[in-house]
C-alpha cells in the first residue's frame, strides 16, 4: 500500500504477502493507522514473482471529514487487492453528509 499527500510523489506505508498463485478470489485488507490531515492518496502496489511491478489507478480520501472522531474510530479498509476494474472503500464510521 502507498499513500501520497499530492497524488504523486508516493510512499510505501504497508506490505501484505501474497497468497500465491490461487484459482479463488482473496481478499486483503490494510489500515492506515496514521493518515495525515486533509487529502491523502492511495495506490496498491502488486509485485508478481517475476518482480514485474503493477499499480492500481490511485483514490484521495479526506481526513479532514474525521476531525471529530478520535483515531481509533478512523478505519477504512480498500479492497480487493489486486484489484481489476474497481476499488471498494469501507469505513467502519461513516458520517452523515
Amino acid at each position: 500500500m502507498e499513500r501520497s499527500a499530492d497524488g504523486k510523489a508516493f510512499e510505501k506505508i504497508g506490505q501484505i504477502k501474497g497468497a500465491g498463485n490461487s484459482v479463488i478470489k482473496l481478499n486483503y485488507t490494510f489500515m492506515d493507522n496514521h493518515p495525515a490531515n486533509g487529502i491523502n492518496y492511495y495506490r496498491l502496489k502488486q509485485v508478481d514473482d517475476d518482480g514485474k511491478c503493477t499499480y492500481s489507478e490511485s483514490i484521495s480520501l479526506d481526513y479532514t471529514l474525521f476531525t471529530s472522531n478520535s483515531d481509533k474510530d478512523l478505519q477504512i479498509s480498500i479492497y480487493p487487492n489486486p484489484a481489476v476494474n474497481e476499488i471498494k472503500v469501507s469505513l467502519k464510521n461513516p458520517i452523515n453528509g
